[in-house]
């Protein structure tokens, strides 16, 4: 198994890329801690996870609070005695273009996508010191590279975080810490299912969806989960400071 022995702590974990990373995590050989607002949907997550046998801590919480950041991370290092691994993987996502975004709603998605990665770089960063490795991995987005109509606020998050994650490699590789961002295309979560659904009605319109994808399909949260693995293993000790689209060549067009 790839992540034996290995402490994680997965944010936004209680359903999508999130879920399904945490999921693969347990699978290989890892102890999770799963982290979201969501209490219930962890709850069921955790019945899941401890059927593959693993130990799991479910701590519930917003990532946009710098103190509940702070608390989880010394409470996974406390529960274990070392902290290994950070998905930062929790975000929201609101339309709009730069003049329909009000106040409330870029900060709601600052607070969520770019300072709540930070805050829990912070957090977890000095723990990782102590166990002596440690590897972070940013979820963020093909529009945080190249930008997409209605989300001028969202991809302006994503692509700080790239540049973000890059700074981290930079400060803590000689540290052991390697840092890494995950750029996923059209994926079917929760996050943007409404809008998915939307789009499916409209023959023409999912046809440009799946054509904007080579490989002729959407992503899967599974799809993203496997990346997640390889680039938090061993298999990937002298990879930093990239960001992997994992986009059904998306990006290639």
């Amino acid at each position: 198994m790839r992540l034996d022995g290995k402490i994680a702590l997965v944010t936004g974990a209680g359903s999508g890329i999130g879920r399904a990373i945490a999921t693969l995590f347990a699978k290989e050989g890892a102890t999770v801690a799963i982290m979201g607002r969501r209490e219930n949907v962890l709850e069921e997550l955790l019945s899941e996870l401890i059927a593959h046998g693993r130990d799991v801590l479910v701590v519930s919480g917003d990532v946009s609070d710098p103190e509940t950041c702070n608390n989880v991370c010394e409470r996974v290092y406390k529960a274990y005695g070392a902290f290994h691994i950070l998905v930062n993987n929790a975000a929201i996502l609101e339309r709009g273009k730069c003049v329909e975004t009000s106040d409330a709603s870029w900060h709601r998605m600052v607070s969520t996508n770019l300072s709540g990665p930070f805050q829990m770089c912070r957090a977890a960063i000095p723990h990782m010191l102590n166990s002596r490795s440690g590897v972070i991995l940013n979820i963020s987005s093909v529009v945080g590279k190249v930008g997409e109509k209605d989300l001028s606020a969202y991809c302006a998050t994503k692509s700080a975080l790239i540049s973000f994650t890059k700074s981290i490699a930079l400060d803590y590789g000689p540290q052991g810490i390697r840092a890494n961002t995950i750029c996923p295309a059209y994926v079917e979560t929760d996050l943007n299912r409404e809008r998915l659904a939307k789009l499916r009605k409209d023959k023409d319109e999912w046809q440009k969806v799946i054509d904007a994808h080579p490989l002729g399909r959407i992503g899967t949260p599974e799809d993203v989960a496997k990346a997640a693995r390889f680039l938090c293993s061993d298999d990937a000790s002298w990879i930093t400071g990239i960001d992997l689209p994992v986009d059904g060549g998306y990006l290639a067009r």
